[in-house]
C-alpha cells in the first residue's frame, strides 16, 4: 500500500481570521479596522497593526488583530511573523481557539506535527468547531472561503501525515458528529483508511464526500488511487479525468491517470498523460523514469502491438538520464538506463550506471546478476 504525498492531495486544513470592525471604532481609525478586514494582505498587516500599536484599543481588539496580521503574513509566506503573530494573540488571550488552531496549521506547514498536534489539541479543548466571520480553507493549491472550522478535521490531517491512522480515523469520526455534511472529512477518513487497506470502507468515504460535493476534486482522485487498487481501470480512469477537469493543472493527477492507463496496457495514453505532468513540472524525476519505462518496454514488445521503433530506445534513455539528473540516487533508474544503453549496444555506459545502481542497492542480486553478465 502506498502511503506518499499523493494520499493527502486536496485535503485541507482550515484558518481564520475574525472580523475586526464589529461596530464603530473608538481607538484606531474606522479605517484602520476596514483595512485590517479587506480581502488584501498588505492592507491586512498596515491596518491591523495600526490596531495592535494603539495603547487605546482594548486586549480582545488587539488580539484580534494579531490573528488577522498572522494570516496575512502566512498568506504571504512570511511564517517568522506569522507565528509571532499568533503567540502574541495566545499570550493576550489564552483561549483563542483561532489563534491555537492557525499556529497549529503553521506548524504543520513547518513540518512541525508534534507542536501542529498540540496546539490543535489546545484549541479542541477550547471549542473545536469556532465560528469566525471568515475562513479559509486549504484545496490543494486553492484558497476556499469557509464559515467555520473544524479542528478535529486539522488534528487528523496532522496525525494521518504522521501515520497514526487509527488516531486520524477517530478525529475525522469526531469531526464528522460535529459537522455530518463536511465533505472533507469524509475524504480524510477515506485518505486514512485506504491507508490501512480498508478499501471498500475507503471508496465508500470517498464516494459520500463526491455526493456532499460534486466539486472536490480529491474525492474523485482518491476514490481513482482505491479503484487502481481493487482492479477498476475503467472507474479509476474516470475519476481521475473528472478531478483533473476540475483542476488542468492537477499533476498527481496526470500521473495516476498515466498509471492505470499502463495497467490497462494503452502505454500512448500513459505516455500522453506523462508528457502533460512533465510540461507542468519538468523537476520531477519519478515522470521521467516512468514515461522511460513505458518506451523501454514498448520497445522490447512488452508493451504495444508488438512493432519495435528503435526511437522508443533512444527516448527511454534520455528519460532515464533526466530522471538521474533530477534524483542521481534512484537505483533503479540507473539499473533502467545500464539495461536501457546495453540494448542499445553501449556495453562500457551500461557497466557504469548498473555498477552505480548495484553500489546504492548492494542487496539487490537481480542488479548484481545484470552486472555481471554486463561485466563478468
Amino acid at each position: 500500500m502506498r502511503h506518499d504525498v499523493r494520499l493527502l492531495a486536496s485535503m485541507k486544513l482550515t484558518m481564520f481570521v475574525l472580523v475586526v470592525a464589529s461596530g464603530p471604532a473608538f481607538a484606531a481609525n474606522l479605517q484602520a479596522h476596514d483595512d485590517c478586514d479587506a480581502d488584501d494582505p498588505d492592507r491586512n498587516i498596515a491596518g491591523c497593526t495600526r490596531i495592535i500599536e494603539d495603547a487605546d484599543e482594548g486586549k480582545t481588539m488587539r488580539g484580534v488583530a494579531y490573528v488577522a496580521r498572522g494570516l496575512a503574513w502566512q498568506k504571504k509566506g512570511d511564517l517568522d511573523r506569522a507565528l509571532a503573530d499568533y503567540t502574541e494573540a495566545i499570550k493576550i488571550n489564552p483561549k483563542d481557539a483561532l489563534a491555537y488552531n492557525n499556529r497549529g496549521m503553521l506548524w504543520r506547514e513547518r513540518g512541525d506535527s508534534d507542536r501542529a498536534i498540540a496546539d490543535f489539541t489546545a484549541a479542541i479543548a477550547i471549542d473545536p468547531l469556532p465560528r469566525s466571520d471568515e475562513a479559509y480553507s486549504r484545496r490543494g493549491n486553492a484558497i476556499v472561503a469557509k464559515r467555520d472550522v473544524n479542528v478535529y478535521e486539522n488534528r487528523a490531517l496532522a496525525l494521518l501525515e504522521r501515520s497514526d491512522f487509527d488516531g486520524a480515523i477517530a478525529d475525522f469520526n469526531s469531526a464528522i458528529n460535529l459537522d455530518p455534511n463536511g465533505a472533507d472529512s469524509f475524504n480524510g477518513r477515506g485518505a486514512a483508511l485506504r491507508a490501512k487497506g480498508e478499501l471498500d470502507r475507503a471508496k465508500a468515504d470517498f464516494s459520500y464526500a463526491i455526493k456532499l460535493d460534486r466539486t472536490h476534486m480529491g474525492a474523485y482522485y482518491n476514490r481513482g488511487l482505491v479503484e487502481v487498487a481493487k482492479g477498476e481501470l475503467d472507474p479509476a480512469v474516470a475519476d481521475f479525468t473528472a478531478a483533473l477537469r476540475l483542476d488542468s493543472d492537477f499533476i498527481d493527477g496526470y500521473e495516476a491517470r498515466a498509471e492505470a492507463f499502463l495497467a490497462k496496457t494503452d502505454p500512448e495514453h500513459a505516455i500522453a498523460d506523462l508528457d502533460q505532468a512533465i510540461r507542468r513540472d519538468p523537476n520531477r524525476a519519478r515522470d521521467y523514469y516512468l514515461r522511460g519505462s513505458i518506451r523501454d518496454d514498448r520497445y522490447m514488445g512488452f508493451l504495444g502491438g508488438g512493432w519495435i521503433e528503435k526511437e522508443d530506445l533512444e527516448r527511454a534513455i534520455a528519460d532515464f538520464a533526466d530522471a538521474i539528473r533530477l534524483d542521481d540516487k534512484s537505483a533503479a533508474a540507473h539499473y533502467a538506463l545500464g539495461l536501457a544503453e546495453s540494448a542499445n549496444g553501449h556495453r562500457d555506459r551500461a557497466a557504469l550506471d548498473l555498477a552505480e545502481a548495484v553500489r546504492l542497492e548492494p542487496e539487490n542480486q537481480q542488479f548484481a546478476a545484470a552486472l555481471k553478465e554486463i561485466k563478468p
